[in-house]
């Protein structure tokens, strides 16, 4: 795959990436670390179920074994990192969170630098490189570059989204980025997972109970033609309204998303946020303080996200964009708040699909094995 070009040798599967020649020199020199307090400071604690699992983790990092920790949606995925991550740092190793999309990277730093106030957080992704070294850094898969053999503990956010999965360049920059043990943290690991831990490639740990000690929530599915489906949609809307409640409505493209931007701002206090949207902090800030009625997005929110007390829908299900795996995360997103665990998730849908049945599927059998019996 190497080329030689008219700057020097390169290679063509990187090449999108970005161009780097063969003979530069890519490391991020960062600094020796050194002594810091690394305790951190929670304003809750953790449930008997989330302190067990985080034991388990410190234990097989002592092995020295990487680790996949299945959890379900709002299961507390980052907080049960918490130990190990202070374990390392106590000893003055390096620890990376690496996570696949931008606005994630900046709330998952805002939230550990509140958690461990005497550490220096740094977020590195788009828009946040000018300082790329600090006592623990937060950073996008892609920026994973500036860091050849840099971290001791390299835990990886969501490693079935989008653009990590499947992506076989990302995934050799983040494992060398690492010269010491990896933790993937998922509520929907990929068949590749999966078959590393058959291979006892990786440790599986799996939590399937939520800190509320509520199941998760199963969506109610409204099977109706493309038409009266947006109509069905406008009056879902209204009456979560008028409970004043906020909602997240989902649509498959970019185009549709602004469309019903125009056409609810008529009657609501709406927003939108896709891929596109240069200002994906400020609004939702302004929802996350109520600002806004409802939210239209596109998949770029299915996972990552945390507001409370939130109604979601999620239209044309039977889209290709909506796979099992964004189906399960986006219903993940409903009733995972501790003071205000309340939600409703709606499915609509033109036709039956079998990824919709597979996340009923999903959430029942977690539901089962948390509570041994459904609730919904």
């Amino acid at each position: 795959m190497f080329y030689h070009g008219s700057k020097g040798w390169y290679c063509r599967k990187c090449v999108s990436f970005r161009r780097v020649l063969v003979e530069d020199v890519l490391n991020t020199q960062l600094t020796e670390l050194p002594y810091v307090d690394s305790e951190y400071q929670l304003g809750f604690s953790l449930t008997k179920e989330q302190v067990a699992v985080s034991k388990q983790i410190v234990k097989l990092l002592l092995e020295k074994k990487n680790i996949l920790v299945s959890a379900i949606c709002g299961a507390g995925k980052t907080e049960l990192v918490y130990a190990a991550m202070a374990m390392y740092l106590k000893q003055r190793k390096r620890v990376a969170f690496a996570i696949s999309r931008r606005q994630v990277v900046l709330q998952v730093a805002k939230r550990l630098q509140r958690d461990f106030p005497n550490l220096k957080v740094i977020p590195v992704c788009e828009g946040y490189t000018q300082i790329v070294d600090g006592d623990l850094i937060v950073c996008t898969t892609h920026q994973l570059y500036r860091y050849i053999q840099s971290f001791d503990l390299l835990i990886i956010d969501e490693p079935d989204a989008y653009p990590y999965v499947g992506n076989d360049v990302l995934q050799a920059i983040a494992l060398n980025s690492c010269k010491g043990e990896v933790v993937y943290l998922s509520a929907t690991p990929d068949d590749s997972l999966l078959q590393q831990v058959k291979q006892q490639k990786l440790y599986e740990v799996k939590l399937c109970i939520r800190p509320s000690k509520r199941p998760l929530a199963m969506p109610t599915c409204i099977y109706l033609p493309s038409v009266i489906g947006y109509m069905y949609l406008v009056n879902w809307i209204y009456k979560c309204v008028q409970k004043k409640r906020q909602c997240f409505v989902f649509l498959p493209t970019i185009r549709k998303v602004m469309l019903w931007k125009w056409l609810l701002k008529k009657w609501f206090e709406v927003e939108a946020i896709t891929s596109k949207t240069i200002n994906k902090e400020e609004i939702l800030h302004m929802f996350e303080v109520k600002q806004i009625q409802v939210l239209l997005c596109t998949t770029i929110l299915e996972r990552g996200i945390t507001f409370e007390g939130i109604d979601v829908v999620v239209m044309e299900c039977e889209h290709r964009v909506f796979t099992e795996s964004s189906l399960i995360q986006i219903m993940g997103r409903v009733a995972r708040g501790v003071k205000d665990p309340s939600g409703e998730g709606v499915f609509i849908s033109k036709k039956k699909c079998l990824k919709i049945e597979n996340c009923m599927d999903y959430i029942r059998l977690n539901n089962n094995i948390a509570f041994g019996v459904e609730k919904i």
